[in-house]
């Protein structure tokens, strides 16, 4: 986009208010910003596909697109975010989002586990992890 001078920092001096918004699958900063992303490979690398599965078999991914819905999804709600924003003090954003973010966040208690230094990370196959029964 900013090649075509439609990026953020270009299309903001002409409208200070507008919500810009970008999805993708590494996000618009950091080292991987350039790769070429699809779902399966963002399953991959967040680790969903490694829990997905039975113990005994390989791991297999999401039978959806899930990072591609979800990301959607939040995306909608971060524009809300900053529409409301925009009505509260007249100035647009930017809102970035990375479908690997996405990703990690759906992990909720596994991804928590592991920062946290557990490595309870096997498959269960259609059993819950922590509920019985």
């Amino acid at each position: 986009m900013a090649r075509l001078g439609l990026d953020h920092e270009t299309l903001a001096v002409r409208r200070p208010g507008l919500v810009f918004c970008s999805l993708s699958g590494f996000g618009a900063t950091g080292p991987l910003q350039d790769k070429i992303s699809f779902d399966l490979v963002n399953q991959a690398m967040a680790g969903m596909i490694e829990l997905t599965g039975d113990t005994d078999e390989r791991p297999v991914r999401i039978g959806v697109p899930i990072g591609d819905v979800a990301g959607g999804l939040y995306l909608a709600v971060a524009v809300l975010a900053g529409l409301a924003g925009r009505r509260r003090d007249g100035q647009g954003c930017w809102v970035d989002l990375a479908l690997h973010d996405v990703l990690i966040g759906l992990l909720s208690d596994v991804a928590q586990r592991h920062f946290l230094g557990e490595a309870d990370t096997t498959r269960t196959g259609s059993r819950a992890r922590d509920a019985a029964p």
